[in-house]
């Protein structure tokens, strides 16, 4: 069995590979537009934009091809692990009950459906990617003729034409086409592909385990949040023959779209044995799952409702930081010195923009205590280079600069004032120790991840619990730029028992 959990990240290791992908091509279309320009013989425009054209799906092309191999390495290892763990799972409760099942790696026919899985979500992940060539390149031509159109019409300056063609680029992102005509961004494809392709492979293989071990009934996992037409019947009883008295699999919609083991469907199954078995599920447990809600602003929310708004909020934070790279790039093509100055003021709006979309997002997670997840709001290739460019710009619109709060998946909370009023700020007390490693003021984001990325609770050290039920502790981990990093003591608490860790203080500790 997989548990919800293990479903909702496993795809997560892909999102570097992904974002990176869909931020070089938004980038190039971008650089690409501003080289195509307008001209006003029409003739020119078409040889012009036909040669870019060209250029554009070659490269396109080269890109998949590179993180091909990795990509493939990643999905195989994914595919291996959650085979091993549902096997591992189901397999202990096999033995609970008096049992001897086998081993993964002993069983030719379920290491063929772990292969056979493997290889179709390979399959489908490739096509899916491979379209994002064409429609990358339909994306440009419109653009251009979007533009030229504009400018000849006297609807638009020449400036202004090209600036609404790199944003419209960047809003959609790199996107796949499906035979049906929708279409959705490359990253959301793909994760939704592996994901079910993984979920699908392993509750295949853990239903012939249990015909192998002479087991009928199955329990299904259960969640909070679960769409309403899975949360009917979740934490139920599943007869794999259809025995009276209990849900059959046609009952639970297994091997369609919607149902069970459906897109981006998170629950599985496991063996339950009447009388040796224990339910994981009570009623009241379920009916507090179906019926949990969140609080925000005074207000309840149903949990489902409260995740589909975060996943709102978590898209709105990588739009504006797509659209911040497609405009970096775009600003460094042009020769234009009025575009340059335009280009340069439109990234300091959406530096603004960014840091509103993550206080939005982070005062959200706040005060609902929904658990961050930053592989929805990375932008992998969102380098450190175009977020200090990004605060700078921030700084020069609001002089307040970024304040927030900074979550993390990783279960911490940094107060975005610590960063820049404390470690960041010339003349606060620790400041220098950061600026001795690399950093300088305007590295907000850059010691904002390096934070993050360093905290494990599970590394916590010198714990504290007072009487009030506050608890302090300290992570070490090592910060700076490059050869420069060296040793910190970051110094974090608990208000409460089950609050998120937040950040204290941190210096040298070497």
């Amino acid at each position: 069995m997989l548990t919800p959990d293990y479903l909702l990240h496993c795809t997560d290791s892909l999102t570097e590979l992904l974002d990176a992908y869909d931020n070089a091509v938004v980038s190039d279309i971008a650089r690409r537009i501003v080289k195509t320009g307008y001209v006003t013989e029409t003739a020119k425009h078409q040889i012009r934009q036909a040669q870019q054209m060209g250029l554009l799906y070659e490269d396109i092309i080269r890109e998949i091809a590179q993180r091909t191999t990795a990509t493939d390495s990643m999905v195989r290892t994914l595919f291996e692990d959650a085979g091993v763990e549902t096997v591992e799972t189901d397999n202990r409760l096999y033995t609970a009950a008096g049992l001897q099942p086998t081993d993964l790696r002993a069983s030719p026919a379920m290491l063929q459906m772990l292969q056979a899985g493997y290889e179709n979500t390979l399959g489908t992940m490739h096509n899916l990617t491979l379209t994002t060539a064409n429609t990358a390149q339909q994306a440009y031509i419109s653009a251009c003729d979007l533009a030229m159109l504009q400018v000849q019409s006297g609807a638009m300056s020449y400036q202004q034409a090209i600036r609404a063609a790199i944003q419209s680029v960047a809003s959609d992102g790199t996107r796949v086409l499906y035979p049906s005509g929708r279409t959705d961004r490359i990253e959301v494809a793909v994760r939704r592909a592996v994901l079910t392709g993984v979920a699908k492979t392993c509750r295949t293989i853990g239903e012939y385990n249990a015909a192998s071990c002479g087991c009928d009934l199955m329990e299904l996992s259960a969640h909070a949040g679960a769409r309403p037409s899975h949360a009917r019947w979740q934490g139920q009883l599943v007869s794999l023959s259809g025995k009276r008295g209990y849900l059959s699999k046609d009952d639970i919609g297994y091997g369609s779209g919607d149902g069970f083991g459906g897109y981006n469907c998170r629950h599985d199954w496991y063996p339950f044995f009447p009388g040796i078995s224990q339910r994981n599920y009570s009623q009241e447990k379920l009916n507090q799952l179906e019926t949990m809600t969140v609080n925000y602003n005074g207000q309840e929310i149903p949990y489902y409702d409260a995740t589909q708004e975060q996943r709102r909020l978590e898209r709105r934070v990588r739009d504006c930081k797509l659209r911040l790279s497609a405009t970096d790039a775009a600003r460094q093509e042009t020769k234009d010195p009025k575009l340059r100055a335009q280009l340069d003021e439109d990234f300091a709006k959406q530096s603004k923009a960014l840091r509103e979309a993550r206080d939005k997002l982070a005062d959200f997670q706040t005060g609902t205590g929904l658990l961050p997840d930053t592989s929805r709001t990375q932008v992998y290739g969102f380098g450190r280079s175009i977020a200090q460019k990004a605060v700078a710009a921030q700084k020069r619109v609001d002089k307040s600069g970024g304040g927030g709060i900074i979550t993390s998946n990783k279960q911490c909370v940094i107060h975005g004032n610590k960063i820049n009023k404390f470690f960041l700020s010339p003349g606060a007390k620790h400041a220098q120790e950061f600026f001795d490693v690399g950093y300088s003021p305007d590295d907000f984001d850059a010691l904002n991840h390096d934070l993050v990325d360093g905290f494990d609770y599970n590394q916590a050290m010198d714990k504290r619990v007072f009487d009030n039920g506050v608890e302090k502790f300290s992570v070490f981990m090592f910060l700076g730029k490059g050869e420069q990093k060296k040793r910190f003591r970051t110094v974090w608490q608990k208000d409460t028992p089950n609050s998120v860790p937040r950040i204290i203080t941190a210096h040298r500790e070497d």
